[in-house]
């Protein structure tokens, strides 16, 4: 068993923190299209007042954003990643693919378990922003909120660099990012 999943890593190698980087850009460009189309469609629904009735208190702004921004980007990588591709738009134009230890294709549950952790940090900041107060200073709480966010995805990113280039995301969620060699045709295997 352990001759068997050091030659399929010879095969599918890890991939350099760059090549999973440019991944995540691309898929940031679609996301960030999809996010000024939704703020497009806010703006012409509330006559450019980007005011809407009902939502003025930070939980109500809170779940709104949640709601049309947070999980559909989520379900996004969640559903491309579990698929036969196995990743997302990004992933597949740098040829990566997410597997889990054994190089196997992953289910939907541990898909979805995957993104939530990876989606923590963005989820924390926006829960923090819609509590900055429009005067005079900013809680503590807030700040701190703040500070974790952008500590969190920092010690993601850092993830991908040394050893065996598995963000912290990656290591609770059994996963793992590999290379698609040039030319080899995917053989999604089905999950466990």
């Amino acid at each position: 068993m352990v001759i068997e999943a050091r030659m399929r890593q010879a095969v599918a190698p890890v991939p350099s923190a760059l090549r999973r980087l440019s991944a995540w850009m691309i898929d940031y460009f679609l996301v960030a299209i999809y996010m000024g189309l939704l703020f497009f469609v806010i703006f012409l629904v509330t006559g450019g007042s980007l005011i809407l009735p009902g939502v003025s208190t930070p939980g109500a702004r809170q779940i709104l954003g949640a709601g049309t921004l947070t999980l559909p980007v989520l379900l996004y990588f969640a559903i491309s990643e579990a698929s036969a591709r196995q990743g997302t738009i990004g992933k597949q134009a740098t040829r990566l693919r997410v597997t889990d230890r054994q190089l196997r294709r992953i289910g939907f549950g541990r898909s979805l378990l995957r993104s939530a952790i990876k989606f923590a940090p963005w989820e924390v900041a926006h829960l923090s922003i819609h509590r900055i107060p429009k005067e005079g200073d900013i809680p503590p709480v807030v700040l701190a909120g703040l500070v974790g966010s952008l500590a969190l995805a920092a010690i993601f990113v850092a993830g991908l660099f040394p050893g065996q280039g598995r963000p912290l995301y990656d290591v609770l969620a059994g996963t793992r990012v590999v290379e698609e060699p040039l030319g080899a045709t995917t053989t999604a295997q089905t999950p466990v």
